[in-house]
């Protein structure tokens, strides 16, 4: 506990005004979901990640709104490790592991069977799972029939360009499909036109994350898209 406490007191008042994490946003309401930390900080270890991302999070009041804390993790640890290390750091901050959502990538690169152990040990913990970077190939896949995650955070290939590639949509729609029948909620990552968010919240994608749309805030909720996010078009 002592531990937690000095690593929470260490982050410094600029470090708390460091763009560490990116919204994962409601395209119907512009709702903050979540706030995921920065996954391109250099630490050595998950672990080390974690207390940093918790302590920040917390003492910004990032959650209070209800919002989940997004953490990216590797497989380079033990998974039943790592995953009672997340729990007990966020225990340590007075934060449920009820609102964490723990994010393993789920490429074609990525190890199948640790990314699924991973998977199991933090749901047994109480915390959601997303698989990242979907791309509906054979391991990922295999693990969204295997994990049954609560996200689906879908590889940047495949909505790049969604509005101007008819087939680009039907893969895209066949996958949110997917998704829907097995309980898990899409994530559109990376977009960066405003067309493409367009033609996804027409498919149905419920939620998004971009650079492009960091601090738009959304306009009245009985508006349409376009009026709630005034930059739609322009990006």
């Amino acid at each position: 506990m002592r531990r937690h406490a000095f690593r929470t007191d260490a982050v410094s008042a600029a470090e708390l005004a460091r763009p560490e994490f990116q919204p994962i946003l409601e395209v119907e309401s512009g709702r903050t979901v979540a706030w995921e930390a920065n996954a391109r900080r250099q630490e050595a270890l998950d672990r080390q990640r974690i207390e940093r991302a918790v302590a920040i999070a917390v003492r910004a009041d990032l959650l209070e709104t209800g919002a989940m804390l997004a953490m990216p993790l590797r497989t380079t640890e033990a998974p039943d490790e790592i995953a009672a290390h997340l729990a007990c750091t966020a225990v340590a901050y007075g934060l449920s592991p009820r609102r964490l959502l723990v994010q393993v990538r789920a490429d074609e690169h990525c190890e199948a069977d640790r990314v699924a152990a991973l998977a199991r040990a933090c749901r047994g913990r109480g915390m959601k799972v997303a698989l990242h970077s979907f791309s509906a190939g054979p391991r990922g896949m295999r693990l969204l029939a295997e994990t049954r995650p609560h996200f689906l955070a879908l590889d940047p290939a495949l909505t790049r360009d969604l509005a101007a590639s008819p087939s680009r949509r039907r893969m895209v729609e066949a996958v949110l499909r997917l998704a829907r029948d097995l309980g898990a909620t899409v994530i559109a990552t990376d977009i960066t036109k405003g067309a493409d968010l367009m033609s996804l919240h027409r498919l149905g994608a419920p939620l998004f994350q971009s650079e492009a749309f960091r601090g738009i805030a959304p306009q009245s909720p009985g508006a349409g898209l376009s009026s709630r996010w005034p930059a739609v078009h322009a990006a």
